[in-house]
């Protein structure tokens, strides 16, 4: 299911050798860029999480009707899933992406054009061109600077997505 998260970043600057523009004193300061020059160090904090799930609810006893040498229990005992949700019917990833992203700035604020980078994580993807993320980034209404891309991980996704932010 499709998880948006907002990040909020901060660059420490090194006690000497490095000018800082705002003040002599400071050390940190918002990060509003995407280079980051030598001898500084930025850090990366999860601020909100939203999510958002398909239409369509498939119980464990659904599929093993389906397939009767699954046993209705097997699933849940091994994995612990009751149930999962499967896209309708002209349902896509990347209106459960918007569909979060949409939770997020309605319930924080965040202003759409502070938002720098948008990573889909999917291996459902809407079409292999051009990348989800894209299709998410003009469906939000986000800057045209905004780097958009997709990530084609399942499990691991989570983890590689907020590497990549980093």
């Amino acid at each position: 299911f499709p998880m948006i998260l907002t990040l909020s970043a901060s660059a420490t600057y090194p006690s000497s050798g490095f000018p800082n523009p705002c003040s002599p004193v400071a050390k940190t300061r918002n990060f509003d860029t995407l280079s980051v020059p030598q001898g500084i160090t930025m850090s990366i904090g999860v601020n909100a999480i939203r999510y958002s799930f398909a239409d369509h609810e498939v119980t464990n006893a659904e599929i093993a009707g389906r397939f009767p040498h699954l046993k209705p229990g097997f699933v849940e005992n091994k994995l612990g899933v009751k149930h999962r949700f499967i896209l309708s019917p002209g349902q896509a990833v990347s209106d459960l992406a918007v569909s979060a992203a949409e939770k997020i700035f309605s319930e924080t604020g965040l202003a759409r054009d502070r938002v720098r980078l948008l990573i889909v994580c999917t291996q459902n993807p809407d079409y292999q061109l051009p990348t989800t993320a894209c299709l998410v980034q003009d469906r939000l209404g986000l800057p045209q600077s905004c780097m958009s891309f997709d990530i084609n991980l399942g499990c691991s996704g989570f983890v590689y997505s907020l590497a990549a932010a980093r």
